[in-house]
């Protein structure tokens, strides 16, 4: 979390302050540096954590800036958003984040050259077309569609019949 955390710090200043940036950095972080960031812009919101209260955090936006674990991609696919991913480097979130960005479902940042720069980068070129936001959005919603009932009741049933 600690590369994600540092980029958002350094996108900051880099987009317009009347943009309203929601940003979870994880339990058990050092939140100085962000909560010092908090009182230079106004809509700049640090939570440690968000539990039900993220549905609406994710609802609410524009475009998420996450990593790349599965959970997660599927939450956001469902809720067709623009996203940028930074995968873990060397790990399966790379995987997970290399067919969606060949299939123009996400935005894709390099752990090991990424930077704020790039991040503030991609945000506002999004921000500033919301087709393309909503382009995306759908290419990902598409790419990994919500599993329907019946499905996930025969899969319950065969691990229950095993």
């Amino acid at each position: 979390a600690r590369k994600l955390n540092q980029m958002v710090l350094e996108a900051l200043p880099l987009v317009p302050a009347s943009w309203h940036v929601i940003h979870v950095v994880g339990l058990h972080r050092d939140a100085s540096d962000n909560q010092e960031a908090a009182t230079k812009f106004p809509n700049y919101k640090v939570f440690d954590f968000l539990n039900r209260e993220m549905v609406y955090a994710l609802n609410a936006a524009d475009v998420v800036f996450s990593r790349a674990g599965f959970a997660t991609l599927t939450e956001l696919a469902y809720l067709s958003k623009a996203v940028i991913l930074l995968p873990i480097s060397d790990t399966h979130q790379e995987k997970n984040a290399e067919p969606l960005a060949k299939a123009g479902a996400i935005s894709f940042i390099d752990e090991r050259t990424g930077n704020g720069a790039i991040l503030a980068e991609k945000i506002q070129e999004l921000a500033r077309d919301p087709v393309k936001r909503e382009a995306i959005g759908r290419v990902l919603h598409n790419f990994l569609p919500a599993a329907k009932t019946e499905k996930i009741s025969g899969i319950i049933d065969n691990l229950i019949r095993k």
